[in-house]
């Protein structure tokens, strides 16, 4: 056979079991990174304390050890994120409103202080008879208003205050993180042997993965998240991973 060497681009897939079962691979993302590791062995010797042969070994059995997972992606879907979260991503909507009304309940604690609102991105936000910028201040985008104390010129009094908002209708996936335990995957790589030029693929059947590492939410580059884990042999597979390569 002639030599050759292993240069590989994988597309790779995830599908992340639920209730310990496969639920079907997600769209490829991006793998920077995607090292299986094979950890050296326990060796447990049987040492000579014989005076003819002291110190030397009369005997060595090596324990293999399971290999290890490590891959770090910067493709972060709601479902990966959530993996990196130790979560499940669902639903999350904001219904339109337009020239609703709504109310917040305001407290000597609460002046001065930016209060949440049931929605964000607003495109419109009053309360009657009160003026902007003297008697409050309103966040459109994350939709929190303020309302400024009379030590500061405002004169809301405390109490129910009522105000108009409109809104656009929004929809996405929301993650609540901390709610999972365990991660358990099977992951797919379809590619080329750069250096053959032949199709190639890899398999892990199934992995326990965790998550590595801090999410940088505030920075100069794309966050990036690293996931490390054991690989699990399933009862009707010889190993706990496979990869392959077409010859001809």
């Amino acid at each position: 056979m002639a030599d050759r060497g292993l240069f590989t681009n994988l597309t790779c897939r995830i599908d992340r079991f639920v209730n310990g079962a496969p639920a079907g691979y997600m769209d490829a993302i991006n793998l920077t990174e995607l090292t299986i590791t094979q950890p050296d062995p326990d060796t447990k010797t049987r040492t000579s304390f014989m005076a003819e042969s002291y110190g030397q070994a009369l005997g060595a059995v090596s324990i293999p050890k399971p290999a290890e997972i490590q891959f770090k992606t910067d493709s972060l879907p709601a479902n990966v994120l959530s993996m990196a979260l130790l979560g499940q991503p669902a639903a999350h909507s904001q219904a339109v409103a337009s020239g609703a009304s709504g109310s917040i309940s305001v407290t000597a604690d609460t002046f001065d202080t930016w209060i949440p609102l049931d929605h964000c991105e607003l495109s419109a936000f009053s309360i009657s008879g009160k003026t902007l910028g003297s008697d409050y201040d309103i966040s459109l985008a994350g939709g929190l208003v303020k309302i400024i104390s009379a030590a500061n010129g405002g004169s809301i009094a405390s109490g129910a205050v009522n105000y108009t908002l409109s809104a656009p209708e929004r929809s996405g996936k929301k993650i609540v993180a901390g709610t999972q335990s365990l991660i358990q995957i099977s992951l797919r790589g379809d590619g080329i042997n750069a250096d053959t030029g032949k199709r190639c693929g890899l398999l892990i059947y199934k992995a326990n993965i965790s998550p590595s590492g801090g999410l940088n939410f505030i920075g100069t580059d794309y966050i990036s998240m690293t996931f490390k884990g054991t690989l699990i042999k399933p009862e009707d597979k010889a190993g706990g991973w496979e990869y392959w390569e077409f010859e001809g």
